[in-house]
């Protein structure tokens, strides 16, 4: 299996995300919560939370957030962008706009708790 076609992309439906489709998709109006997974090939934090979350999904599809994710490594434009200085980091938007991120991965309970707290808004 690829990278880009990790299981928790399917089993969280995530959307892959380029320069090319990152505006339109992310940078809406829509009032749902998004959440950016940025990542990279080869990264041992990114597959820590690939596993975590693959392993505990439905937990996680309880959030009813629209998911999407960045190979950073192929789109090194979208980690500048963004100030990105490691990986993996997950960045919340809400109506086109970022409402925080979390970087590294904390531990699924931290991870799920401050989502909660987003949502929570």
């Amino acid at each position: 299996m690829s990278e880009s076609s990790h299981l928790v992309f399917a089993l969280l439906d995530m959307t892959l995300l380029t320069p090319s489709n990152f505006d339109e998709n992310i940078l809406t109006d829509e009032i749902d919560l998004k959440c950016v997974f940025f990542w990279g090939q080869d990264c041992p934090n990114c597959d820590v939370a690939k596993k975590s979350l693959s392993t505990d999904v439905d937990i996680v599809r309880l959030r009813k957030l629209n998911w999407y994710h960045v190979n950073v490594y192929d789109h090194f434009d979208l980690g500048t962008r963004f100030g990105l200085y490691g990986i993996p980091v997950f960045i919340f938007f809400k109506k086109g706009k970022s409402l925080g991120r979390i970087t590294s991965f904390p531990g699924l309970e931290r991870f799920l708790e401050a989502i909660d707290r987003l949502l929570a808004r």
